[in-house]
């Protein structure tokens, strides 16, 4: 059988690089891969050499985008703007999550392409009663919250043309060759490492719902093997955790890899930001695509650990 080409952009992004390197890996794929910083494909390429001929790499930015090679059977649409300091304008935020997917999207109608998989996000549900479900009407508050429903709706004004599947996934974590070493895990798994105390802001009661990057990449590639045309599908673990319970984890894990147990310090003057209970139903895919999470937060975070002690890159 004639493997089927995939168009991922973002592939030099956290999703989109592990999106690119699992699927390259089955010979049911051919991917080719939208990135526009030449060092780091040339990062992903010494960190994986076996995959330098079973990618075909295609440097460019969506906005520019004319079109996309023949014969793409499905887009992978992994790439946006995450940073939401306040230097990076609204302007460019909008120019890639927005601007750009509209260009990809006009792309993908004119070389006929057969699925438009668009990963989008969580935070769409903003203040929304968990645990979210698909059908629930979405509240999205912040930037990047409003461009990923925006870039919902533009997928979805495509749909009679270019039949999309949109994944919605919880906070994903995990080791990757772009991971995202500055978010809340790694940094509660750094100071373990340094032997500094791990710091609570407020009650620690707070709740997340967090999905293993090898989970996400399973789910989509389940997308890949079903013919699903114009649906949306909720990833995440199938329950969540508080911030407490998260530093007990990575605490505990640590002690099994021979670090000492954390100090916790408290600081109840500081309240976290954003929703106090972020939580998604996965039963639809549970149910449509045969998937569920397979990596225990404790199996996630003992992966940390390891990348800790092993890492090259």
């Amino acid at each position: 059988m004639k493997p089927k080409l995939i168009f991922v952009t973002g592939a030099t992004g956290f999703v989109g690089a592990e999106v690119a390197r699992v699927l390259s890996d089955h010979l049911c794929y051919k991917v080719v891969a939208l990135y526009r910083s030449e060092s780091k494909r040339e990062h992903f390429i010494s960190v994986y050499p076996n995959l330098k001929k079973k990618i075909a790499w295609v440097q460019g930015s969506l906005e520019c985008l004319t079109t996309l090679p023949k014969n793409i059977h499905t887009v992978i649409h992994a790439a946006a703007d995450r940073n939401t300091i306040p230097s990076n304008t609204v302007e460019n935020v909008m120019r890639s999550n927005v601007m750009g997917l509209s260009n990809l999207l006009k792309c993908s109608v004119r070389v006929q392409v057969k699925q438009f998989l668009y990963i989008s996000s969580q935070s769409v549900y903003g203040h929304a009663k968990p645990p979210w479900c698909e059908t629930d009407t979405v509240q999205p508050e912040g930037l990047y919250a409003l461009t990923k429903y925006m870039g919902e709706t533009l997928v979805q004004s495509y749909g009679d043309v270019l039949p999309y599947v949109i994944v919605r996934p919880s906070r994903v974590y995990g080791v990757g060759v772009f991971m995202r070493w500055h978010e809340l895990i790694s940094q509660y798994v750094s100071k373990v490492v340094r032997s500094d105390p791990l710091t609570l802001h407020g009650s620690g009661k707070q709740r997340i719902d967090l999905l293993h990057i090898e989970d996400l990449v399973a789910g989509i590639k389940k997308v890949l093997d079903q013919p699903f045309r114009n649906s949306t599908f909720n990833f995440g673990m199938g329950e969540s955790y508080t911030i407490h319970e998260l530093m007990n984890c990575i605490s505990s894990v640590g002690q099994t890899k021979g670090y000492p147990a954390s100090d916790i310090i408290v600081e109840t003057e500081t309240r976290p930001t954003g929703p106090k209970h972020l939580e998604l139903s996965i039963e639809k895919a549970k149910k449509y695509l045969n998937w569920q999470p397979n990596v225990s937060l404790s199996k996630g975070v003992e992966m940390y650990f390891d990348a800790y002690s092993n890492i090259t890159y």
